[in-house]
């Protein structure tokens, strides 16, 4: 049948990609690293990174442990955890300023992070990566990573992380003068994180929109944030950063006039003076600096020269840029102060190649226009240039403003555009796996019905197995049932005619009891007696026939006939026959009966036809509850392969497995055995 057929190759199919299955869980398992060396990496691994920068180690020491982690990171097997410590190792190597193992562990990171669908791991590289671009000055490219990872993050529901990037964004923002962008997005990270109560973002926001509007020398406002960063810094254990706030409170101060208040924040940010000098030379600098440009702002010059001057030095020794530019110009309008015009000039100058070998605008403004106001016959040279540079640099930082601008629209409209396509493609995937699911059932539904057709036909074909075995005993029974008939008739015929000649032959015989001859007397005597014997003879046989149980139709029977019928065709083939007397056939059922019988009929027809073997031997025996039928052959053996493809023996063992019973045929040189078993109950 068709139908029987694909149903058992779909079977077929199914049970190799399972079997493909477990073997490739089973290779891959084999290729990996044990797991004992696994779990030695992941202890190294997780321990170098976590205590690199404890120990006190120079940098080239901690790269080469570095190197030594990445190697192990290499052999893991597990993805997951591979990238992240692949991320945690790129983050080192930032710290480190590695800037080319950097790069590369990073894009690792982040191709293992899209490998895995893990949007999380592929938004911390984008941050990373713009944290490495913000340290190098490249604002643009470091504002659109930080947007990337936002929007990941976003999406997430990550709403801590998000605010973060958003404060990174919002800081670039106000570097480049996009004073209202920065404000904006500010604001967007404040509306994330107050419900969260993260009290030092808050303070970081804050004091972010107290330097956007001291830049727009909107000063009652900036000191508005300030004093609402404050607040926010008092409920965090952060005292290290009120240095930092004081000094921007104190310049807020000092650029509005009041030079008082201002020195009173500067001296309280200075009160800290241990340990900033310990922990921060860069803005203890900073502080120095502001304090004695406060001072001659109030046109107080005493004692301020050292200041400068040891605030300066420790800019050089630190090799800040630009804070040695902010250094030299105050000092510049410090010589101003006291008329000192040309050592005035030589600063600027100096500051201005600085700012201009930095490419900081904004102090070459600085000392073009201080240039401008002190330096004579050549202002008016300093005041052009002053005013070309003002416009390019308006021209640029408006540029820079719309280019990011841009980039917040382009990954706004690509989101939009990817949900949109996402959408479309979850609507065809919906509707591809609907008609799938449709056509599935439909094939099942298929494949349920041609399989019931199948056990129906198979049914049916038992039934009309079972009842060809039932006419087979039936006729038999008949033809044995007439032997019985024949039987009694003769019985009856030497009952009724023999013995009843004989005893009329008897009487006779005694009538010549009259005759007194001796000779006749002593002859009827012996004649007599013979007929008494003839007679006894010939009643023990007729009640022998009379009383001879029936002759019983059983399974021996039709084996033997059948085994009678094989000889008379095979007359060079010896067989050997025993059926063991203990086997209860009449509990057995028709159904096994009937298929051991065919399958013996199809191992005979199989010697006959292939093996050339001279000698057979049929048994049946009973071990326990076992009930065997063997049979062996001196035959040449056959091709296992090719044969058990063939029609006959496929149906030998699906015949053994519609009566749940176990087939086994063995094969070599010195001939071939089947052996059927089967439990009876």
């Amino acid at each position: 049948m068709d139908h029987t057929q694909n149903f058992k190759t779909l079977k077929r199919f199914c049970t190799i990609i399972i079997f493909l299955t477990i073997l490739g869980c089973e290779n891959k398992s084999n290729s990996n690293v044990s797991q004992d060396d696994h779990s030695r990496d992941i202890k190294y691994i997780s321990s170098g990174l976590n205590n690199i920068k404890s120990q006190n180690q120079s940098r080239t020491i901690q790269l080469e442990i570095l190197k030594k982690i990445e190697k192990r990171i290499d052999r893991l097997n597990n993805g997951k955890l591979k990238n992240k410590y692949q991320l945690k190792l790129s983050y080192h190597y930032l710290i480190l300023e590695d800037s080319l193992n950097f790069r590369r562990s990073n894009q690792i990171a982040r191709s293992l992070a899209e490998k895995l669908e893990d949007s999380s791991a592929v938004a911390a590289s984008f941050w990373d990566l713009g944290d490495f671009l913000q340290s190098r000055n490249i604002k643009d490219s470091a504002y659109y990573y930080y947007n990337n990872s936002q929007k990941i993050y976003k999406a997430l529901n990550q709403d801590f992380n998000t605010s973060r990037l958003l404060l990174n964004m919002a800081i670039i923002q106000k570097n480049i003068k996009d004073y209202t962008g920065s404000e904006v997005t500010t604001t967007e990270a404040i509306r994330l994180l107050k419900p969260l109560e993260k009290y030092k973002q808050l303070y970081s926001a804050y004091n972010n929109l107290g330097i956007i509007y001291n830049e727009l020398e909107n000063y009652e406002k900036s000191l508005i944030y300030y004093k609402k960063a404050e607040s926010y810094l008092r409920s965090t254990n952060k005292t290290d950063l009120f240095p930092s706030l004081w000094n921007n409170i104190g310049i807020i101060y000092n650029n509005s006039g009041d030079y008082k208040t201002a020195s009173n924040y500067y001296s309280r940010a200075l009160s800290f003076n241990d340990s900033i000098v310990k922990n921060d030379g860069k803005l203890y600098a900073m502080l120095l600096d502001n304090y004695s440009y406060n001072r001659i702002k109030a046109k107080d010059t005493n004692g301020v020269l050292p200041v400068f001057k040891y605030s300066l030095n420790i800019r050089d020794s630190l090799n800040l840029l630009a804070g040695q530019i902010i250094n030299k110009i105050h000092l510049a309008e410090y010589y101003v102060l006291i008329k000192d015009t040309s050592t005035a000039i030589s600063y600027l100058k100096k500051a201005k190649a600085q700012a201009i070998e930095s490419q900081n605008t904004r102090d070459v403004l600085s000392s073009l226009k201080l240039l401008a106001e002190i330096s004579g016959n050549n202002s008016l040279k300093y005041a052009n240039e002053y005013i070309d540079l003002s416009d390019s640099l308006y021209k640029e930082e408006r540029e820079t403003r719309n280019k990011f601008t841009r980039i917040r629209f382009e990954t706004d409209e690509y989101i939009s555009k990817s949900q949109k396509l996402s959408e479309k493609v979850t609507q065809i995937s919906l509707i591809g796996v609907t008609v799938l699911l449709f056509i599935s059932i439909v094939y099942i539904i298929f494949f349920i019905r041609l399989r019931n057709k199948e056990l129906r036909l198979i049914k049916q074909r038992q039934n009309a197995n079972i009842e060809i075995y039932n006419l087979t005993l039936a006729q038999k029974k008949n033809y044995e049932a007439g032997k019985e008939r024949e039987k009694h008739r003769m019985s009856r015929e030497l009952h009724d005619g023999v013995l009843g000649k004989l005893f009329g032959i008897r009487l006779s015989l005694d009538s010549l009891n009259d005759q007194i001859n001796e000779e006749a007397v002593r002859k009827r005597k012996r004649y007599i007696q013979e007929l008494k014997v003839i007679s006894e003879e010939i009643r023990s046989i007729s009640h022998e026939l009379s009383l001879s149980e029936t002759y019983e139709v059983n399974f021996q029977t039709l084996i033997l006939e059948f085994i009678d019928q094989v000889k008379e065709q095979n007359e060079n083939i010896f067989f050997d026959f025993y059926m063991e007397k203990s086997i209860p056939w009449k509990s057995v059922e028709d159904e096994v009966k009937m298929n051991y019988y065919k399958i013996l009929q199809e191992t005979i027809f199989n010697i006959q036809k292939h093996a050339h073997a001279n000698k057979v031997l049929i048994r049946f025996d009973l071990f326990g509850k076992i009930l065997t039928l063997t049979v062996t052959d001196n035959g040449i053996g056959f091709n296992k392969m090719n044969s058990e493809n063939g029609i006959g023996i496929r149906n030998m063992h699906s015949r053994a497995k519609s009566i749940n019973s176990n087939l086994s045929i063995s094969n070599n040189a010195q001939g071939t055995t089947v052996c059927l078993e089967h439990q009876i109950t």
